[in-house]
């Protein structure tokens, strides 16, 4: 193979990282080479069968460089100049966030597209008026939603519930909201203070559990709880004697970290950023297990479905998911402006942003349910643990409440709304049993609402 003009990512194929023992890439290899052998599919069509032999010879090809000692130095020194590229590169490309292996297997023909339209040719000016014309279409259709023009405004929506069954006061803008063992204590990012926790039954006592003023998003899974930074540090925390010990901090990403959320087991860590990349961290060693470079744009949002083989991330308008063991990644939806957030259930991606529509998109076949455009921005979305119902975040400040399987609105909450329209819902979460919706907004505070009576809808 020549590596330097056909560079393949061999440890994606294997599903593995650089770090990746003999040991380890023989068992990759063993396992996934056995799902490429014509007998085992007999019926393929022609096209899928030479699929098939195209994947057996990236596998072999794989084995066989990262098993032999001076072939691994050689293509370890190529692969570090090419993730060091492909961030930088992939911007002024306008990658679209496919595969990593096809985007640098196109830089030559984008370089050599550059030349020929550069500046000594004669076509530059008409490539000029075709870009101005095409933005102009891309922000129209960006900022303007061609089918709702002649519709008629949506009557006034009046709110089904106005008291929460608790508040929960500070003095900061609250985001980004955690639930410690099982509820026991109630934590929230307060806007440049830090981590502040409240116990359910003592809601007027605010504490603040972790002083960090470019605290931004927040995740728990039974008493362990991470921190994403405005600097790109990842910290990592465990809840005892009702107290936060900091048990690690990680230099994670170059910019903000937008979102992190745990594996539904606990091990794995997911944390998205302004820099482009999603990241994978070992939750018990701290150790990254993998990264995912070559995307486009700033990454708002980043979970782990069901299975946590998959993660749904943003990727501007895209619905992204990463088939992350082998490096597999798919665009399953499209909104009509930037996505801010995520959340899944089962096969099951809600997602929702600037657009003002919720969708819920079904990874295997693709279909899409939809609701009514909210008023306005979708700061948050979260599935109950049934998954039966959804809720939503709005810049408004009222939080929605629809029914997963057929998008009927089932509550309108004005929960952190304001009689001056400066009001703003910035998160919501639910109980881990799903009988309470926890909300936080730019009033300062957190607010509880019961849910116990939608536990019986279907999911």
């Amino acid at each position: 193979m020549n590596m330097r003009n056909r560079f393949i990512d061999l440890y994606a194929e294997l599903g593995l990282t650089p770090n990746a023992t003999a040991e380890e890439i023989r068992a990759a290899y063993k396992n996934l080479i056995k799902e490429t052998h014509p007998d085992k599919f007999p019926n393929l069509s022609a096209r899928e069968r030479e699929r098939l032999e195209r994947r057996a010879q990236r596998l072999n090809e794989a084995k066989n460089i990262l098993l032999d000692e001076q072939k691994r130095r050689q293509y370890d020194e190529l692969y570090k100049q090419h993730l060091a590229e492909a961030v930088a590169f992939a911007t002024k490309a306008g990658y679209d966030g496919t595969s990593y292996s096809e985007y640098v297997s196109r830089m030559e023909d984008i370089q050599a597209w550059n030349e020929k339209f550069g500046t000594r040719s004669r076509v530059r000016p008409l490539v000029f008026v075709l870009l101005f014309v095409m933005a102009v279409i891309s922000l129209f259709w960006r900022f303007v939603n061609p089918e709702e023009f002649g519709k008629a405004s949506p009557p006034p929506e009046t709110p089904t519930l106005t008291l929460a069954d608790e508040i929960y006061r500070t003095t900061a803008v609250t985001q980004s909201i955690a639930l410690l063992e099982q509820g026991k204590m109630l934590a929230a990012v307060a806007s440049h203070r830090g981590i502040v926790g409240w116990f359910p039954n003592r809601p007027q006592e605010a504490t603040l559990l972790y002083a960090d003023s470019t605290a931004v998003s927040l995740a728990a899974f039974g008493n362990w709880l991470a921190l994403g930074t405005m600097k790109g540090q990842l910290h990592f925390f465990e809840f005892k004697d009702n107290l936060l010990k900091l048990t690690r901090t990680i230099d994670a990403h170059q910019s903000v970290i937008t979102c992190v959320n745990f594996s539904h087991d606990g091990k794995l860590l997911v944390t998205s950023s302004w820099d482009k990349t999603a990241k994978i961290w070992n939750t018990e060693t701290g150790e990254l297990v993998r990264t995912r470079m070559g995307i486009a744009f700033p990454i708002y949002a980043a979970v782990f479905t069901s299975d946590d083989r998959h993660i749904a991330f943003t990727n501007d308008q895209q619905v992204m998911v990463w088939n992350w063991r082998d490096g597999q990644l798919k665009n399953i939806g499209l909104h009509r402006r930037r996505l801010l957030t995520m959340s899944t259930y089962g096969d099951w991606v809600l997602s929702a942003g600037e657009d003002r529509i919720v969708k819920l998109t079904h990874i295997t076949t693709g279909s899409v349910r939809t609701i009514e455009p909210e008023p306005m921005t979708i700061t948050c979305v979260a599935f109950s643990p049934k998954g039966n119902i959804f809720a939503t975040a709005n810049a408004d400040g009222f939080v929605r409440v629809y029914a997963a399987q057929s998008c009927r609105k089932l509550e309108v909450i004005a929960a952190h709304a304001h009689q001056s329209g400066k009001g703003k819902a910035t998160c919501v979460r639910f109980s881990d049993d799903g009988r309470t919706l926890y909300s936080s907004g730019a009033d300062s505070s957190v607010k509880s609402w019961d849910m116990a009576q939608y536990l019986s809808l279907p999911s």
